[in-house]
């Protein structure tokens, strides 16, 4: 069965999320929720999705945590 878009990017949003929390020593739900405070799932994985979907997952996680240390989150003092 093929994958439908949406499935694709939530499939991508996990990985990233999951793989950014691997590389930061935290939990997954850390990132999430992390990006959760800053409305970075709508606002900045999902409209990345085109563009870093062609990236390897760890420059994809390397992304995400450069995207959140930039809005200075309290992740930033956990990393």
């Amino acid at each position: 069965m093929e994958q439908s878009y949406r499935e694709a990017e939530v499939e991508f949003a996990v990985s990233a999320i999951e793989t950014a929390a691997a590389k930061a020593g935290v939990t997954g739900d850390v990132i999430y929720q992390a990006l959760a405070a800053e409305d970075g799932i709508r606002e900045f994985l999902l409209p990345s999705f085109e563009a870093l979907n062609r990236e390897s997952i760890d420059r994809i996680a390397d992304e995400v945590l450069l995207w959140l240390r930039s809005r200075n989150t309290s992740l930033t003092r956990k990393i």
